[in-house]
């Protein structure tokens, strides 16, 4: 069973991937950095509390140009 506030860091984690997908890396890639930088420290913390989901949908990999 999940807690709160690791419900909160999934969520906020769709909500980066679900951004990512909006953006064009290469016309904005100080932008997707950023935004990669931040999903990959909620990551490390979900992986800490041992409940990450290592989901691979190939939305969360798309590169928009």
């Amino acid at each position: 069973m999940e807690s709160k506030q690791e419900t909160v860091l999934q969520n906020e984690i769709s909500a980066i991937r679900r951004e990512m997908n909006h953006i064009s890396i290469i016309h904005e890639f100080a932008k997707h950095a950023r935004l990669q930088r931040q999903l990959n420290k909620i990551q490390e913390e979900l992986k800490r509390r041992g409940t990450f989901l290592f989901r691979m949908d190939a939305i969360y990999f798309q590169i928009r140009i």
